[in-house]
């Protein structure tokens, strides 16, 4: 069983995804992230202030993550541990030893979509592995 990881904001059901993702092949795993915050990922804002609060300014990788600055002396095990642009995800699969990716973002839709093999695949099957996984 594989797993598929949603991070869209927009409720949807895996019957409701790519006919790649759309079968019992896949299991899907779904946060709940609020859409004003996808908007500023999808934007690359990852580390830019969205607002300030009393404990300084906030921006979307603290709100999903944990505020860093309260991290610097607190328990560090209640930290969240992954968010994406398509930068940071494209670094990071490849930094996890995946060998072939392919990644896309659509910024109008506020989504995020990669594919990733550990297993090295042959440049031209990326682009029809993409297809049958990624929206049109």
């Amino acid at each position: 069983m594989r797993n598929s990881l949603d991070l869209g904001c927009v409720i949807k059901h895996q019957n409701q995804t790519t006919r790649g993702f759309n079968s019992t092949d896949w299991v899907e795993k779904r946060p709940d992230i609020d859409a004003s915050v996808c908007a500023l990922v999808a934007d690359d804002k990852l580390t830019e202030p969205a607002y300030v609060s009393p404990a300084g300014s906030i921006a979307p990788i603290d709100i999903l993550y944990r505020h860093r600055s309260a991290m610097v002396n607190d328990n560090l095990y209640m930290a969240h541990r992954c968010g994406f642009t398509k930068k940071v995800l494209s670094a990071t699969l490849q930094a996890s030893s995946f060998q072939s990716l392919a990644v896309m973002a659509r910024p109008s839709a506020f989504d995020l979509w990669a594919i990733a093999s550990k297993a090295a695949m042959l440049e031209a099957d990326l682009p029809t592995s993409a297809s049958y996984h990624f929206p049109a």
